[in-house]
């Protein structure tokens, strides 16, 4: 695989009170996630505990009980569960109102994560062909 463009989105708060910038999902980066998934699934652990933060949307539950994962929603995590009025705050100011920007993915990495679903090792980096 090579490089490929991504655009960013806007950053938004969920009502569980995560602060995220959306990554704006291409056909290059469903069939990477596709691929990759499949190709792990048989590694994963086959019922990993459900993150609270899972709980309190249901609709994403079996999905999760499934892949290990609620849904394919590329994004950044900025700001883990806080303080629901300083993140009203933040998003009702400028920096609320970013609008997407473009990047570009050059590899793919695999990480272990905490029990949010946040990265905190890094297992292996994997450049693209160039």
């Amino acid at each position: 695989m090579h490089p490929f463009d991504l655009r960013l989105g806007r950053i938004v708060a969920t009502p569980s009170h995560w602060l995220l910038l959306k990554v704006m999902a291409n056909r290059r980066m469903q069939r990477l996630a596709d691929a990759v998934t499949r190709a792990l699934d048989p590694l994963r652990v086959p019922h990993p505990p459900m993150s609270g933060w899972v709980k309190a949307y249901p609709e994403k539950r079996e999905v999760f009980r499934r892949w290990g994962s609620p849904q394919f929603q590329p994004h950044l995590t900025l700001l883990t569960p806080a303080d629901p009025a300083r993140i009203a705050a933040f998003m009702r100011g400028p920096s609320g109102c970013f609008t997407g920007e473009g990047v570009r993915a050059v590899g793919i990495g695999i990480a272990g994560v905490d029990a949010h679903g946040q990265t905190h090792r890094v297992l292996v980096r994997i450049p693209f062909e160039p």
